[in-house]
């Protein structure tokens, strides 16, 4: 019982209840079967939040929206490459388009930068500071809402890919790791648990 409550779920069940699956390190089970088509919601469609996960130099800038309702997540913008001060205004511009809905973003680490150009054009965010433990909250509560199919994920590539890429590592000392394998990316994933974040502390 004391590792029930200490551990992951799905680590709980490898360990105890001899669930296996060819993968077992994935994250995200039954991905698959909550992958809907590639659309996007209308701006007035819903009350929606937008989680932002900012890159590092060789990785991507996302932004996923989630509606309160229809509980979809969607991919609204991806860049590569764009200088904090010009992504902040594209991601200003989003915001506006779908009724100011809240923008999660983390405030350290590489988010830091962004933060700033968000202060500096006014632009409203709920703060969020990732720690090991903040980010497995953040990973868990999603990954149980896909498990349970209490979303959906549009058809936006690569988010679906890289839902089912996603891993966990234990490290060690005991405490877990979260990221895409070696070589592959994770912004969407990341984006969307921030939403998923923001969507139930807004509405």
């Amino acid at each position: 019982e004391q590792e029930r409550a200490s551990l992951p779920e799905y680590e709980f069940r490898r360990l105890y209840d001899a669930e296996w699956t060819e993968d077992e390190a994935a994250v995200f089970r039954g991905v698959a079967s909550v992958v809907s088509d590639n659309g996007l919601s209308a701006p007035d469609s819903d009350q929606f939040c937008l989680g932002v996960d900012v890159a590092q130099v060789s990785d991507y800038l996302c932004a996923v929206s989630i509606g309160a309702k229809g509980r979809r997540l969607e991919l609204r913008s991806r860049m590569r490459g764009v200088p904090y001060p010009a992504a902040a205004v594209e991601l200003a511009s989003l915001q506006r388009s779908m009724g100011n809905a809240p923008i999660v973003l983390e405030i350290n680490g590489p988010g830091v930068a962004l933060a700033q150009e968000f202060d500096r054009l006014c632009v409203q965010y709920i703060p969020f500071t990732t720690t090991n433990q903040s980010k497995q909250e953040l990973v868990m509560t999603l990954a149980a809402d896909v498990q349970e199919k209490r979303v959906t994920i549009a058809d936006h590539a690569p988010m679906p890919e890289e839902f089912e890429r996603f891993r966990y590592e234990r490290t060690p000392s005991g405490t877990y790791r979260y990221s895409a394998p070696s070589g592959e990316h994770d912004d969407t994933v990341m984006a969307a648990c921030l939403a998923r974040f923001g969507v139930s502390r807004a509405y």
